[in-house]
């Protein structure tokens, strides 16, 4: 989604892996994680956009990584006021920031969903993929976490998917406008640290992601 930002829109954009437990998205990239947001400064009034450069990786693309570490840390390190510095001048200096969320309820998880423009909840169509969203929109609901504009994106990551988009629409009390089909493609564009959406070739994920990035970029230019 990033990447496909960025090339549609060339403009700034960065993306965040907010992952405690060794995020892959810098290792997909095929970058050397050298730094990552376990080395931004926790004392106050220390974090500045400088700083915050200092500490992206830059894809030859021209996209901007903030890497999670490279082993497992502890979450707690992402404090919320911590998240929310950051995710200010991410905003401030550049056009869009799009945050890998790590699978659990964190302060970085909660601040980020608070700051959001938009939210993409990324599922599978299975059974348990179907619950674990239901399970986690009564929770937003719960802690009163509201996101102006929210919706889920279905991934299909294998050739046969368990569900049909009906039946997994019908369990999530919600429409799915957005759908990632299976793509054999993937595998060798991760090992080769070139997005589908970054290549000349229209490759299933690559148009769908570039039709995302197109939507995005319209809201945020209509919201202006």
């Amino acid at each position: 989604m990033a990447a496909a930002l960025r090339r549609v829109s060339q403009q700034e954009v960065c993306l965040v892996d907010f992952s405690a437990a060794s995020g892959q998205a810098a290792l997909h990239l095929r970058l050397q994680p050298r730094t990552s947001w376990l080395d931004l400064p926790t004392e106050d009034g220390a974090l500045s956009w400088p700083v915050v450069k200092d500490r992206l990786l830059v894809h030859p693309s021209g996209l901007r990584v903030l890497a999670a570490p490279a082993v497992p840390q502890d979450p707690s390190y992402l404090t919320a006021d911590l998240t929310r510095s950051l995710l200010t001048l991410l905003q401030k200096n550049t056009s869009f920031t799009i945050i890998d969320l790590p699978n659990a309820y964190t302060s970085a998880f909660r601040t980020a969903m608070e700051m959001a423009d938009m939210g993409l909840h990324v599922l599978n169509p299975d059974v348990v993929s179907v619950q674990t969203a239901v399970q986690l929109n009564r929770h937003l609901v719960k802690q009163n976490i509201n996101v102006a504009q929210r919706s889920h994106v279905l991934n299909q990551t294998a050739a046969d998917a368990q569900l049909p988009l009906a039946m997994v629409e019908k369990g999530l009390g919600a429409r799915i406008p957005f759908q990632i089909p299976y793509d054999p493609n993937q595998a060798r564009a991760l090992t080769q640290g070139v997005p589908l959406a970054l290549t000349p070739a229209k490759t299933p994920i690559g148009l769908i992601t570039q039709r995302m990035a197109e939507v995005i970029i319209q809201r945020v230019a209509s919201s202006k």
